[in-house]
């Protein structure tokens, strides 16, 4: 082989390899990504900030403390619902008080109603709270407040399905048991107001739902109710704590 073929196969084997090694990048970039890729990828945690005074050798000094928080999700276990609520009475006063609401009764007496029912029944009020804020349109919307119905019930059909209730806290009481109803099988014993628990039993969903997810989709039939309420709640997080 002379030096001229030599230069041409030289640079025909160079044009090879460099066109395969293109070839197989291209694959990589375009590869499909697995579910399992794709919850991996997504955040867990929401990263706060947050400054402390503290007084070191007699000195007052600003602390810096970084906490993380989990992200609710649609993903999120059913035990969500009977967690310590991380929001306090006041937090929930000053959430619903910055969205101007459409409010028969002050702010404070409707989140005492969702605390003292939600205690009674083990329930966390950051969830049922923010469904509520769903519901209502962020409390813009008062035809539920009109009909003592701030949980939504039977509004997941149509208007003249949705209960009725005599006083806002008898409302407030039917859409925790309703809430709890979904999360659990367990019986409620004593003042029973929410009138469609027997849905929930013929149609076999009474504490049949594992997730966050599962439990608004069962609840309203349709999707991206979950999403809507989920991001409700970690907004509230990410605002107040």
């Amino acid at each position: 082989m002379n030096m001229k073929n030599y230069m041409i196969y030289f640079i025909v084997i160079t044009a090879l390899v460099l066109a395969s090694c293109a070839s197989a990048s291209e694959e990589v970039a375009t590869a499909p990504v697995s579910e399992v890729e794709v919850a991996a990828a997504e955040p867990t945690e929401i990263v706060t900030l947050n400054e402390a005074v503290e007084i070191i050798d007699g000195t007052e000094l600003t602390v810096e403390r970084i906490e993380a928080r989990p992200v609710i999700s649609t993903r999120t276990d059913i035990s969500f619902a009977f967690e310590v609520p991380r929001l306090s009475a006041q937090n929930q006063v000053l959430i619903i008080s910055t969205l101007q609401p459409l409010l028969p009764v002050d702010p404070q007496v409707l989140v005492q109603y969702y605390f003292d029912e939600a205690e009674i029944k083990g329930i966390n009020t950051d969830l049922a709270i923010a469904q509520m804020i769903y519901n209502t349109n962020e409390l813009k919307y008062g035809g539920l407040f009109a009909i003592n119905n701030p949980g939504g019930l039977g509004m997941e059909n149509n208007a003249r399905s949705r209960q009725k209730f005599d006083t806002l806290q008898m409302g407030v009481r039917a859409h925790i048991q309703h809430l709890k109803g979904y999360a659990s099988s367990s019986d409620l014993r004593t003042n029973v107001v929410d009138s469609r628990r027997s849905i929930l039993i013929t149609e076999d969903f009474l504490g049949n739902v594992g997730t966050l997810g599962q439990l608004f989709f069962t609840w309203y039939d349709y999707e991206g109710v979950a999403e809507k309420v989920i991001d409700i709640l970690n907004r509230q997080y990410t605002s107040v704590l």
